[in-house]
């Protein structure tokens, strides 16, 4: 791919981001709009090229106080006043239980198998930071998703 092609397609998603956040900024709370009616006013039928600039656009929205919620295998809900903190918490849960499973698969490593001094030290050294770092164990995860979200 050239770099003037390059430029273009950028230029072509932003113009595919612009259009959407415009299309749906103005949308009332709680309105659903379905995939096959995204697709059709971006006027796309990769499905990965959807997504990718989907995902541009719920970014460029929350920034207009716009949050949208995935409706799963339907599309998209415009977030009622209020709601908007669900979106919130399920990011932050997510992000939580990633950094989790990471300190937890880490302290499995075979420390004792490394044999450059450094390299050892160093993954002593990250693996006693990963596990200090553990915000919640995955009991805690769920009981601040049930206060917060309902689930």
């Amino acid at each position: 791919m050239s770099i003037t092609s390059s430029v273009g397609n950028e230029t072509k998603n932003a113009n595919k981001i612009l259009e959407m956040v415009n299309y749906l900024r103005n949308m009332a709370p709680g309105t659903l709009v379905t995939h096959d009616t995204l697709k059709e006013v971006m006027d796309v039928t990769n499905q990965r090229y959807y997504y990718t600039i989907m995902s541009a656009v719920k970014r460029d929205l929350i920034r207009l106080g716009v949050f949208l919620d995935s409706v799963h295998k339907e599309g998209y809900r415009v977030t009622l006043p209020g709601e908007e903190i669900k979106i919130c918490v399920a990011r932050t849960v997510k992000a939580f239980r990633q950094e989790i499973r990471a300190a937890h698969d880490a302290v499995h490593i075979k420390v004792a198998n490394i044999t450059d001094e450094g390299s050892k030290q160093r993954t002593e050294k990250l693996i006693s930071q990963m596990t200090a770092r553990l915000p919640f164990t995955d009991n805690q995860m769920r009981l601040l998703e049930q206060i917060v979200v309902g689930g």
